[in-house]
């Protein structure tokens, strides 16, 4: 590379607050994490970089919400550094993207050996060599996206910036016969790449496909380029890529990617969220085989829940990702407290590194997870907490919890039918489903599915309440014996300076008028009322239930369980029916 990445600082972006990575020896990084821990505003802060102007700075999501409150102005703005290096000069940019009087600001500075200046022509110079593209998980339009690629990256047959074109547009059909070839070569290189990358993967066969970009008449040759090409997949049909699976639209998405990174006159960065969604394992294992070649030319930044997207042996350039949620004050505005999450990376390293990591993923080894006889799969990271506290405090032995990210538990499931089984035992899963729309809904096609898992034991549950009842709408929360979830909360609350949740107010959970109601939709209203004058809570957004659960398992490590266990019996007899799966 002529020029390559050094560093790369962020300040004060969504749920960053500062983070530094070295991108060093190697071109590629992989990140990994818990839901909502912020792994994707790493890559939603780069694509910030490269971007041009301020279009994709929003002041009111990108700059942390307890600063831009809190600070009353002061440091309301998001700043990124990236170091380059640069014809052995290491040059370092900065954009400072600020919000004033109602108006985005950019600032863009850079410097150079010994402190010297860049100028805007020199920044430009740097920045114009790197294209980001960033290819979420989710909320993603596969076809538009690729169409986006084709238009302005392939099909550039380099007419638009030469002189002489309204002579070109004259010669239309000299155009379309030349483009026609031209056309035909892309479609023989992007469908070779799909039968490579493909290959010998069960369940896929790839021999008979053929890519076709449709490359119709027309009268302006910008409109052509940009709006009027199809792009389609022969398989067993000539259909436009959107009425395509997911899976499909995928592999075609990475064939593109790697025909890119072979015909380009910038060096790309490739942001991908989750590159596994969609795809099967083997196909997953193909895709990173793919990714490591790109990244000797390019660069590829992943975020994922897979363990076949990370490399241990490369342990280096494997990064975990943590959150810290923590009550913040701020001077200008005395006596309010703001919820502050923060994601920030793990500090370990070596050994103590490959195991959190590992432990995390809940990996063996490099190429497949733990597989062990009897796992239980529930919606998320509270739920697993939650229930492994409560269990150990109750002398109760769980088999492997793993957190499914969601109502659906079939991106695990789909997991284990890959996975290496030594022991050839057959293994016994148990789904574990919130009695929401949601969850309702995914039990339902989970168990009218469970005959196709063949190679494995499936049962699917619901969440109780505290009385050992399943009620509509029950969650997580409605298990946690409640004197307990009360205290968390209203620890929360003081630290808030909200008024607290008194015990005529708890005892109310029994009322008819709330017996439909979860506990945490009656947390909404209860606290609503008493706090008429504050800002509403959510107790059901996401951020808040993660913190109200760490507050909650510390009560929970601290308090007396024998006396709730008196209190409330339906919960020890729940947690021991899920602990043995051995009637499966």
């Amino acid at each position: 590379m002529e020029i390559v990445i050094k560093n790369i600082t962020i300040i004060r972006y969504r749920s960053i607050n500062k983070m530094s990575i070295d991108i060093n020896s190697n071109n590629m990084l992989t990140i990994c994490g818990a839901n909502n821990v912020g792994k994707t505003n790493f890559l939603r802060a780069i694509d910030l970089f490269f971007s041009k102007g301020t279009n994709k700075f929003d002041p009111h999501t990108d700059v942390p919400y307890y600063i831009a409150k809190g600070s009353g102005g002061q440091g309301f703005s998001t700043k990124i550094t990236v170091k380059f290096l640069y014809k052995d000069e290491v040059v370092t940019i900065t954009k400072l993207y600020e919000y004033k009087n109602k108006n985005k600001v950019l600032t863009v500075t850079g410097f150079g050996k010994n402190k010297r200046s860049l100028s805007e022509s020199e920044i430009n110079n740097v920045l114009d060599k790197f294209q980001f593209v960033f290819l979420q998980s989710s909320n993603i339009n596969i076809p538009e996206l690729i169409a986006k690629i084709v238009n302005t990256e392939i099909l550039d047959l380099g007419l638009k910036n030469k002189k002489g074109q309204d002579k070109a547009l004259k010669k239309l059909q000299e155009f379309i016969d030349i483009s026609e070839q031209m056309v035909k070569s892309i479609e023989d290189s992007i469908t070779s790449m799909i039968r490579t990358t493909t290959y010998d993967i069960p369940g896929i066969d790839t021999k008979n496909w053929k890519v076709n970009i449709g490359f119709p008449a027309f009268e302006k040759l910008a409109d052509a380029v940009s709006e009027m090409t199809d792009f389609t997949v022969f398989d067993t049909n000539d259909y436009k890529l959107d009425t395509k699976g997911s899976g499909i639209q995928k592999i075609i998405l990475f064939s593109l990617i790697r025909y890119m990174s072979n015909k380009k006159n910038k060096t790309f960065i490739w942001g991908l969220d989750e590159p596994e969604a969609f795809l099967q394992p083997s196909l997953q294992k193909q895709v990173m085989t793919d990714l490591v070649d790109i990244s000797k030319s390019d660069y590829v930044f992943v975020t994922t829940h897979s363990n076949l997207f990370v490399d241990l042996n490369n342990i280096e350039h494997t990064y975990l990702f943590l959150s810290d949620n923590k009550i913040v004050e701020y001077t200008r505005k005395p006596g309010i407290k703001f919820y502050k999450a923060e994601t920030y990376i793990s500090e370990l390293k070596g050994y103590d590194k490959v195991n959190a990591i590992k432990e995390h993923l809940g990996i063996e080894n490099n190429d497949t997870w733990e597989l062990v006889p009897e796992t239980i799969i529930v919606e998320g990271e509270e739920d697993k907490k939650y229930i492994s506290l409560l269990a150990k405090k109750l002398g109760i032995r769980l088999p492997l919890v793993l957190p499914a990210g969601g109502a659906s538990k079939e991106g695990v499931l789909i997991q284990f039918l890959y996975y290496k089984n030594e022991e050839k035992f057959v293994p016994k899963i148990l789904c574990i489903f919130d009695n929401d729309k949601a969850g309702r809904e995914e039990k339902q096609k989970l168990d009218s599915k469970i005959k196709n898992y063949n190679k494995m034991i499936i049962k699917t549950d619901n969440i109780v309440n505290v009385d050992g009842n399943v009620k509509v709408n029950c969650e997580i929360e409605d298990l946690i014996y409640p004197d307990l979830l009360f205290k968390g909360v209203n620890n929360f609350l003081k630290s808030k300076k909200y008024n607290q949740i008194k015990k005529s107010d708890q005892l109310k959970r029994n009322d008819k008028v709330y017996e439909k109601m979860n506990i945490l939709d009656f947390l909404n209203e209860i606290v609503s009322v008493n706090n008429t004058d504050k800002e509403r809570l959510d107790f059901n957004a996401e951020s808040l239930k993660k913190y109200i659960c760490e507050l909650v398992c510390k009560v929970i490590e601290k308090d007396n369980i024998i006396e709730m266990d008196r209190k409330y019996p339906e919960v020890k007899k729940y947690l021991q029916r899920i602990s043995d799966l051995s009637n499966f």
